[in-house]
């Protein structure tokens, strides 16, 4: 399977994207999620990035953003947002269920893993935690690609945080709409 990652918050648009210390995860800050409209969408009405406001002072964006294109279709199958530390696991499924509630699995609220079957709009969505070390593969692994060259090792370090992460993934797999 091909799997191309565009990853958008590259250094420099990180640094526009992250918030102040201040507002994150506040009583009045807004975690934004992505649109899971760009999930098999090659249409411009479906161009837009983010569900709500992420302008807005008080928005939480999340740390990390990557699109999968895979399966030899123009485009993307799968979206992964990974949020700073200080957004937590609980606030994530809290702002999911907002929207997505009727879909969640019945055992949510004890599994390590939640999900989210959207029968109407044909996806699902998984909230787990994962550490900044896959983050680090991910964009090493990347790199390697670029340049033509093997993966190298690397020491495993314990200084890397745990994330929650937010992944959307189309299951039908018919095609572009």
């Amino acid at each position: 399977m091909r799997r191309l990652i565009l990853l958008f918050a590259l250094a420099a648009t990180l640094g526009s994207c992250r918030q102040p210390e201040r507002y994150r995860d506040n009583v009045g800050s807004r975690v934004v999620l992505p649109n899971p409209e760009l999930i098999v969408c090659l249409s411009s009405r479906c161009s837009q990035l983010w569900q709500g406001d992420a302008t807005a002072q008080n928005a939480i964006l999340p740390r990390q953003l990557l699109i999968d294109v895979f399966g030899g279709r123009p485009c993307p199958r799968g979206i992964v947002a990974r949020y700073d530390t200080s957004v937590s696991m609980d606030t994530l499924k809290s702002v999911i269920d907002k929207q997505y509630a009727k879909w969640a699995q019945p055992d949510n609220s004890t599994l390590p893993v939640k999900i989210w079957r959207v029968e109407s709009q044909q996806f699902a969505i998984q909230l787990s935690i994962t550490d900044d070390s896959a983050i680090e593969a991910t964009q090493q692994q990347s790199q390697d690609e670029k340049v033509g060259q093997a993966p190298a090792q690397r020491e495993k370090s314990d200084t890397h945080q745990r994330m929650a992460q937010v992944i959307y993934m189309d299951f039908v797999g018919t095609g572009c709409r």
